[in-house]
C-alpha cells in the first residue's frame, strides 16, 4: 500500500497577499494552541486548525458534485481528472480526502504527492519525478529512465490483473514542468483494450494549471473531467463552522449568526480564510472567558487582524 505519512503533514498555507501585521492591543500576537481552553468549550481538539486532516473536510454541494465527478471517472478508469481552485479553496484537503477514500478500498492502490514531496533538486529532470512516484508505491527505483518506466508499467499491469485500480494524486500541479507533464502523458498511455486506463491521475492546482494544460494539447485532450472548487455560500460558511465544531466535540452553538455573517463577508467564502477567522475569534473568546462569539467580539478580531478588509462589512450592523 502507499505510504500514509501525508495524513499528518501540515498544509502549506500561504498568507493572503494583502495581509498586514496584527494590532496586538486586544489580541495575542502568536496563535499558540495552549492559549485556548478547548475543554471549556466542550472541544476535544482544535476545530479550525489549518492542517490537512480530511476528517474536518466539509463538503458543500458544489464540492460534493466536483469530487463525485472525479470519483466516477476514477472508477470508470478514464485516466485524467483535474481539480481547480483558488488559494485556500480546499484543494489539498480534497486531495487528502480522495487519498483516504481510496486507501481504504482494497481494490485500489493510491499515492498522494503534495508539492513539497516533489523532487527538490533538478526538478526539471524526468527521472527524479518518476522515482518519487515509484517510491510512493513502494516500487524499485532504478537509475535509468527507461528502467523506471518499465517498473511502473509492470506494476500497473500487475495491479490490473489483480483487479486493482492505481490512482496517482498530484497536488500543486500548476508547478509541474513540461517534462513531468510529458511523463504523465506517457503513463496515461498504459491501458487495457476495452477496460480503460491502467493509471488514474488526479491533477490538483490553481487556475494556472488550466492554462498549463492548454499549452500541452496532447495531455489536455486526455482530461476526462474538470472539477472546480468554488467559494462557499453564506449557508455553507455556517455549515462549515458547525461541522468542524461537531467533529471537534461541540454540539452547541458557539458563533452568533451575525458573527458568521462577518466571517463570510471578510473571507469571501474561502474555506481557509473562514477557518483562520474562526480560530482568531476562538482565541479571543478564550482570553475573555466569553460564552459566545458575537458580532462585537468578531469585529474586534477583524479590526485587529483584517482592517484592510473592513470595507467589506459596509452596511452590516
Amino acid at each position: 500500500m502507499a505510504r500514509t505519512s501525508i495524513k499528518t503533514t501540515v498544509a502549506h498555507v500561504e498568507a493572503p497577499p494583502d495581509r498586514v501585521e496584527a494590532n496586538t492591543t486586544h489580541l495575542p500576537s502568536r496563535l499558540e494552541p495552549d492559549m485556548i481552553s478547548y475543554e471549556r468549550y466542550g472541544l476535544l481538539q482544535p476545530p479550525f486548525s489549518l492542517t490537512t486532516d480530511p476528517s474536518f473536510m466539509y463538503l458543500s454541494d458544489a464540492h460534493k458534485m466536483g469530487l463525485s465527478k472525479v470519483s466516477y471517472m476514477i472508477q470508470k478508469r478514464q485516466g485524467l481528472c483535474v481539480i481547480l481552485g483558488a488559494i485556500g479553496a480546499g484543494k489539498t484537503m480534497s486531495g487528502a480526502w480522495l487519498y483516504r477514500r481510496y486507501q481504504q478500498l482494497r481494490n485500489h492502490r493510491v499515492a498522494f504527492l503534495e508539492e513539497a514531496q516533489l523532487p527538490l533538486t533538478d526538478r526539471r529532470s524526468s527521472l527524479p519525478f518518476l522515482r518519487r512516484v515509484a517510491g510512493e508505491f513502494d516500487l524499485k527505483r532504478p537509475r535509468s529512465l527507461s528502467d523506471q518506466m518499465a517498473v511502473l508499467r509492470s506494476f500497473m499491469v500487475g495491479a490490473f490483473l489483480d483487479r486493482q485500480n492505481v490512482v496517482l494524486i498530484l497536488d500543486e500541479a500548476q508547478k509541474l514542468y513540461q517534462t513531468h507533464l510529458e511523463l504523465i502523458r506517457q503513463m496515461l498511455n498504459f491501458e487495457s483494450r476495452g477496460a480503460g486506463k491502467l493509471l488514474q491521475v488526479v491533477l490538483i492546482g490553481t487556475p494556472e494549471l488550466r492554462q498549463l494544460l492548454i499549452e500541452e494539447p496532447t495531455l489536455e485532450s486526455r482530461v476526462a473531467v474538470y472539477a472546480y472548487l468554488d467559494a462557499l455560500t453564506r449557508d455553507d460558511t455556517t455549515n462549515l463552522i458547525t461541522f468542524r465544531l461537531l467533529v471537534a466535540g461541540r454540539r452547541e452553538t458557539l458563533f452568533s449568526p451575525a458573527a458568521i455573517d462577518d466571517i463570510y463577508l471578510i473571507s469571501s467564502g474561502v474555506p481557509r480564510q473562514i477557518c483562520a477567522l474562526a480560530q482568531l475569534a476562538l482565541i479571543e473568546a478564550s482570553t475573555r472567558d466569553a460564552e459566545l462569539i458575537d458580532r462585537p467580539l468578531m469585529r474586534q478580531v477583524i479590526d485587529a487582524y483584517y482592517p484592510h478588509l473592513a470595507d467589506r462589512l459596509r452596511g452590516e450592523s
